[in-house]
């Protein structure tokens, strides 16, 4: 099942990268790394989040030495999974860099499917999985104690579209639509007399 699922969103995923490829001239190994970013963002903001929203605070003088405890462990596995989280995305970022270099470098191999589709294909499906996972087990407990939870779900989020992204193939270098029609302007700026006489 979940290799349906993987390849149903590898196909949608490398045909909208394409698109916007084709629009903008951005390639999908820019937006992974945007969207990586994005989640080591999200994961910081929900640490920050829950730290700052918790409702007994850290140095009450009220806070027995049990929940003085268990608030610092609790900040303590936060802070561990934080850092989990933006190692891996530092990780995505430096590969978007080295798959940016190899793309603009083998031009020869433009239009060869990407590598990673293949050999990335299981940590998809896993990425997949610890949605799902998240998605069943987290977002009940985060209804019900944890308001600041839909931001691991947004990293969460981001960070599978940034494993989708990097796994697709881009097109051959090109202009993008955005840049002919600037071009097209700026030329009929320079063409027309009547703009230069106002």
């Amino acid at each position: 099942m979940f290799l349906y699922i993987d390849k149903w969103l590898m196909d949608r995923f490398e045909k909208y990268s394409q698109k916007i490829q084709r629009m903008f001239g951005i390639t999908c190994f820019e937006i992974a790394r945007v969207c990586f970013l994005l989640s080591s963002m999200f994961i910081f903001l929900w640490a920050v989040a829950a730290f700052t929203m918790s409702g007994t605070g850290w140095l009450t003088n009220s806070m027995s030495k049990s929940s003085l405890l268990l608030n610092a462990a609790i900040f303590m596995m936060r802070a561990l999974v934080v850092m989990m989280i933006v190692a891996a995305n530092y990780r995505g970022v430096s590969l978007c860099k080295h798959l940016m270099r190899e793309y603009n470098t083998l031009n020869s191999n433009a239009g060869l499917m990407n590598k990673r589709r293949i050999i990335a294909e299981s940590d998809r499906i896993m990425s997949i999985k610890l949605m799902v996972w998240y998605l069943l087990i987290f977002i009940p407990a985060m209804l019900l104690f944890d308001k600041s939870g839909f931001l691991p779900l947004l990293s969460i989020f981001v960070r599978v579209a940034a494993e989708y992204l990097v796994c697709c193939t881009p097109l051959p270098p090109q202009k993008s639509k955005v840049k002919k029609w600037i071009e097209s302007l700026l030329t009929a700026r320079k063409l027309s007399p009547a703009f230069d006489s106002v």
